[in-house]
């Protein structure tokens, strides 16, 4: 147990009449944010009954640039990511990852090519996810707005350039690692 984060604590009221998913997400937050102190037991017993997520990422190349997208990730903070999302069931990862980049950014991929696959796990979020990343190239620049909403902006970029950004953790690794 640590010290309070009142701040935290103000900023991040648990909701009135919490679902248990609301409970689950609020005490993962908690224990990231400020852990003042412990799960209780039943709360630990459900994340401990939670699976991985399957997810695919679409790195999508113009001319020398790739395209990421900006969004409020676990715990509020903003970071760029490769475009992409959850696999549904009954969906191959290929069909997930062109639907998933049509949704996010209106690109239509045609052709994709598997790059490698990448596990995020931080148990103590209760956060598992297994990330399936193929590239695509398109010859155009035009981004559409994200349908879902969650992408806060999408902005073409070198290698170098991504490197300087507040990437997730499995988007710098890819560029460091996978992107040549």
């Amino acid at each position: 147990m640590g010290k309070i984060n009142k701040k935290w604590h103000l900023k991040n009221p648990m909701p009135k009449k919490a679902t248990i998913n609301q409970r689950i997400q609020w005490h993962a937050d908690h224990a990231r944010e400020c852990a003042c102190r412990s799960i209780p037991e039943k709360i630990k017993a459900r994340m401990l009954e939670r699976k991985p997520k399957l997810v695919v990422g679409v790195l999508t190349k113009n001319n020398g640039k790739y395209l990421l997208a900006r969004e409020t990730l676990e715990g509020g903070k903003d970071y760029w990511i490769v475009p992409g999302g959850k696999v549904e069931f009954g969906e191959t990862i290929e069909e997930a990852a062109k639907r998933e980049i049509n949704e996010e950014t209106g690109i239509k991929a045609k052709k994709l090519k598997f790059l490698a696959y990448k596990e995020a796990i931080a148990t103590e979020y209760n956060y598992h996810t297994v990330i399936f990343f193929f590239e695509t190239e398109t010859n155009t620049r035009k981004i559409r707005e994200d349908v879902e909403g969650k992408v806060i902006e999408a902005k073409w970029f070198t290698k170098k350039e991504a490197l300087k950004l507040p990437l997730v953790f499995s988007a710098k690794w890819l560029f460091k690692k996978v992107v040549k």
